[in-house]
């Protein structure tokens, strides 16, 4: 559902690459880390590290050399004093962020995947009453028309999710709402597997239109966090996508309810309904169902949401079909 852009956080700008190349010289440097932008101009004279290591930065992305180097913790925070917007475009990192939490003790942080087996979806993922084919997919239920429930993840995948995108939240500074891509965390491949290998046999089976597609060349997967303190509801709208997915990973909550009308078209035809997410729970819908999200009334509630668009169909099937 496309209640925030991931990309944009807010009271911020979005600088192209081209204009952050711009801003290379001592008297005026901007670097790029992790997708952040950084005018670093009034630091070069202060970086303990001297301002040459800055220079050869300038303009540029400077992720891999600010990673590269054992900063303290204080360092992480100072940096955060000279943001000034996002890049549009970087490079996609391919790590999860967190401390040292094995010795809280010590000062330096330390930078590695949070957990390596998330990078890739596996089926053992998967909640035991998962719909397959193989068993009918009797767990879908269709509380209103084109739109379906069904349990996803197991718990405790979901919960090293959002421990993950909690972590990676902290370290950028960036408000709950605005959530972030599931590829910042270095998961493509796993948003990808879960459409192809998970989503689209539900698809295949409930959506006759769909009945042949074989893929979507357009998936676009991040997270959306709500909280008590940055919660806000979110007016009726639709998704710029075909279908959408919504799994809830966590955490306690209560409130925040999904609201769908339907389709603009259907709305004479289609009873709203108010869908409760419980933690593992996936909705999948047309994007163009008309819906909304209630207030956050306790705790904080944090979803993977994925938008699929330019379905690829089986050309031999569809002739076959007709």
């Amino acid at each position: 559902m496309a209640e925030v852009d991931s990309d944009v956080v807010s009271d911020s700008s979005v600088f192209s690459v081209e204009e952050i190349a711009t801003h290379k010289t001592e008297q005026d440097l901007w670097v790029v880390v992790l997708g952040r932008v950084y005018n670093l101009t009034k630091f070069l004279e202060k970086h303990p590290g001297g301002k040459q290591i800055l220079l050869k930065s300038a303009g540029k992305d400077a992720t891999e050399s600010f990673l590269s180097r054992n900063h303290t913790r204080d360092a992480y925070e100072k940096l955060s004093d000279y943001f000034v917007g996002i890049s549009k475009g970087s490079g996609k990192l391919r790590l999860f962020i967190t401390y040292d939490e094995t010795n809280p003790t010590n000062d330096s942080c330390i930078w590695r995947p949070y957990n390596q087996d998330l990078l890739t979806f596996r089926s053992s993922f998967l909640d035991e009453k998962f719909p397959t084919l193989a068993n009918g997919f009797q767990s879908i239920t269709s509380p209103q028309k084109d739109v379906y429930v069904f349990p996803m993840m197991k718990q405790a995948i979901c919960s090293e999710l959002f421990k993950s995108f909690t972590h990676y939240m902290n370290f950028a500074k960036m408000k709950a709402s605005n959530g972030t891509k599931l590829d910042d965390f270095g998961m493509e491949e796993f948003s990808t597997e879960l459409v192809q290998s998970a989503l689209l046999p539900i698809i295949r089976s409930k959506f006759k239109e769909y009945e042949n597609v074989i893929r979507f060349d357009d998936i676009y997967a991040k997270t959306v966090y709500y909280t008590e303190s940055g919660d806000q509801d979110w007016p009726l709208h639709v998704d710029e996508s075909i279908f959408t997915f919504n799994l809830c990973i966590g955490d306690v909550f209560e409130g925040n309810e999904l609201i769908l009308l339907g389709a603009e078209e259907e709305s004479d035809d289609i009873e709203p309904i108010q869908y409760r997410h419980r933690v593992g729970q996936a909705v999948l819908h047309y994007g163009k169902n008309r819906h909304s999200v209630g207030w956050l009334r306790t705790g904080t509630r944090c979803s993977v949401i994925i938008l699929l668009n330019q379905p690829h169909f089986d050309a031999d099937a569809a002739s076959v079909s007709k």
